[in-house]
């Protein structure tokens, strides 16, 4: 009982303070308007290359320059056939890079063609000034340790992943490319299959745009399995503008103390960044997934989480380490009413993975509980309320805020790509498997996870 009230006082002390910082934020930022004002006239005018200051959630990712930046996503996408490279581009082409809004006044996907620089304290985006699909759709052309062979398996995808997630960008260029590996081929089948590599720096697209993205390109029909939300009861829209001012701090708070892991072993403190290491689980039918989940009444999220959690205290376990009860976890969530094109559209909440339990039955409703409770969170809002104000910082302090943190506590980001629930094909050729991985964010953060 007594730990009960220490930590609802220790909620309400931190969500005072979270008040004071967030006014002390506003005014920081007020205070120093002219002089990102002032910045942006004299980028005008003597770096007439850069393109407008970034100030969404792009801005959170965009701490590295992109010659730097090894925070990248990176799916092996696997084609039943044989598709040209010249082909896809073509179609890239047509489909994606010429297409324009309702309005006919922008292109959807211009930020393909802008990568970014830092002027004066400030990030900026910068078009790539000799831009041409010949450099960004290409044939594998990685040598030396990243070299593959002809034919290839997944065991060569396996071994090379790991450098290509870390491949840093060119200087001048958008980070992002799709290069193609041809004469690919699956264990116990001859059939040459093409896999072609979606590769690019989370400034420029999040994986949920991506899918958007690929829905344009292939052109088909694409089903997918997404995370309802439950409808706000009537009562508790009624009081929202009064609790809101009062209930956003409050479950920041919670969130923040329930989502620590200040002296986890997963932790880096010396190093920036740390030798990252891949690895491929075994395919899972969704229909076990979705047996479990029916069975036990969880979500599909819920079960995958659950998998990798039992895996982790496997293989902590066997190798003699010490075992946390739990470990503290960034998810990205998709915001409605996606505006299209390349953009970072999502929300990032805290939550707590089961690793320690006394059985797997147990985890999987403990891992339940915790995503439960972010249902009805106000955190999400409050998120929605920091981004921008993030965006209106210098990148140093930027970088400060979002390092030392949003990512102090984090041992582990994990996202989940939506599954498709019917074949997808790609110029009549169907699509027979998707492999995403993630490079690592930041000296603290110790796993990544992508399904």
């Amino acid at each position: 009982m007594g730990s009960r009230v220490l930590f609802e006082l220790q909620k309400i002390i931190l969500g005072v303070i979270l008040v004071i910082l967030y006014v002390s934020l506003l005014t920081f930022i007020l205070l120093t308007l002219p002089y990102r004002a002032l910045v942006i006239v004299v980028a005008k005018i003597c770096r007439p290359e850069l393109g407008s200051m970034i100030t969404d959630l792009s801005s959170v990712f965009s701490l590295e320059r992109p010659e730097e930046s090894i925070f990248n996503l990176m799916y092996f996408v696997i084609i039943d056939g044989n598709i040209p490279t010249e082909r896809f581009r073509d179609l890239f082409q047509r489909r994606i890079m010429n297409r324009w809004n309702a309005r006919r006044n922008s292109l959807v996907f211009y930020r393909l063609r802008e990568g970014w620089d830092y002027f004066l304290g400030y990030t900026f985006w910068k078009p790539d000034p000799n831009f041409d699909l010949n450099y960004y759709i290409r044939d594998y052309d990685y040598d030396g340790k990243l070299a593959l062979p002809s034919p290839c398996y997944e065991e060569h995808l396996r071994r090379v992943c790991t450098g290509l997630t870390q491949v840093h960008w060119k200087k001048g260029r958008s980070a992002w490319e799709i290069i193609f590996i041809h004469n690919y081929r699956t264990e116990g089948d001859s059939k040459p299959k093409t896999v072609f590599v979606a590769r690019h720096q989370h400034t420029v697209i999040d994986g949920y745009s991506l899918v958007e993205l690929m829905k344009l390109l292939f052109q088909t029909e694409y089903p997918l399995s997404t995370p309802t939300v439950p409808k706000m009861p009537l009562w508790l829209k009624l009081l929202n503008p009064v609790i809101l001012p009062f209930k956003i701090p409050y479950d920041l708070a919670e969130n923040i103390l329930d989502s620590m892991d200040s002296h986890s072993e997963w932790h880096m403190n010396n190093d920036k960044w740390r030798n990252y290491i891949t690895s491929f689980l075994r395919p899972i039918h969704v229909d076990k997934i979705k047996a479990v989940k029916n069975k036990h009444k969880v979500s599909y999220a819920t079960v995958i989480f659950a998998v990798i959690c039992g895996g982790i205290y496997r293989i902590l376990r066997e190798a003699g380490r010490p075992i946390p009860d739990s470990l503290a976890t960034l998810i990205p969530v998709p915001k409605p009413n996606h505006p299209g094109g390349a953009v970072n559209h999502v929300r990032i909440v805290n939550t707590r993975w089961q690793i320690h339990s006394e059985s797997s039955v147990k985890r999987l409703h403990m891992l339940q509980s915790n995503l439960d409770k972010l249902r009805y969170s106000t955190v999400p809002l409050g998120g929605d309320l920091l981004t921008p104000a993030l965006g209106l910082l210098p990148t140093i302090m930027r970088k400060w805020i979002v390092y030392f943190g949003i990512l102090q506590g984090a041992s582990i980001i994990a996202s989940s790509f939506p599954v498709t629930m019917a074949p997808i094909y790609f110029d009549g050729f169907e699509i027979i498997d998707l492999i995403p991985c993630t490079g690592t964010f930041g000296p603290k953060i110790g796993k990544m996870k992508q399904t």
